[in-house]
């Protein structure tokens, strides 16, 4: 796993988040990897879950990282990349020429030997945070009518206009 340590960011018990960075790839898909094997077992067919492959993973993530599409947090805990999130643009929050004014979480992974800790809790935080400044900086690109609202209130917290949490059923 990376042994880049966490810089500023949300942080608590389970470790301190981040902003994702390329050098942290490899650590991501290892937790991703980790998670699912542990995570869907009996959900997943066990052929595909062996078969996830930690390298096209990390090379998937070095893309994505590249993008300004989207946002990824990484979870840091004893200097090792234990979990990530990644968020973007909402589905159907984008048209032609026009920035979304709206994100969703993709996805949150936490490696297995670091759940029941509130490391996932920790991340969510972080990414619910990422989310709103990813979507107060893409509003605050157009004219200050976009803002629904004055600037800087976007604080980042579940409730606030540009992050709303909402559960799909499975």
């Amino acid at each position: 796993m990376s042994q880049r340590a966490g810089v500023a960011g949300l942080s608590g018990a389970a470790g301190q988040c981040r902003p994702a960075l390329s050098a942290d790839a490899a650590s991501i898909a290892e937790a991703i990897v980790a998670a699912w094997r542990a995570g869907y077992v009996g959900l997943v067919s066990a052929d595909f879950l062996q078969a996830l492959d930690v390298e096209r993973i990390a090379e998937g993530w070095r893309r994505v990282l590249a993008s300004s599409r989207a946002f990824r947090q990484v979870l840091v805990c004893e200097g090792l990349v234990i979990g990530a999130s990644s968020g973007g643009p909402a589905s159907g929050a984008t048209s032609a020429g026009v920035q979304p004014t709206r994100a969703e979480l993709y996805s949150i992974n936490v490696h297995p030997q670091h759940w029941g800790r509130g490391a996932g809790r920790l991340l969510l935080r972080a990414s619910e945070g990422a989310c709103a400044r990813w979507v107060f900086q893409r509003r605050s690109c157009g004219s200050s009518r976009a803002m629904r609202g004055p600037v800087g209130s976007t604080s980042g917290r579940v409730g606030d206009p540009a992050v709303r949490s909402e559960r799909r059923p499975s």
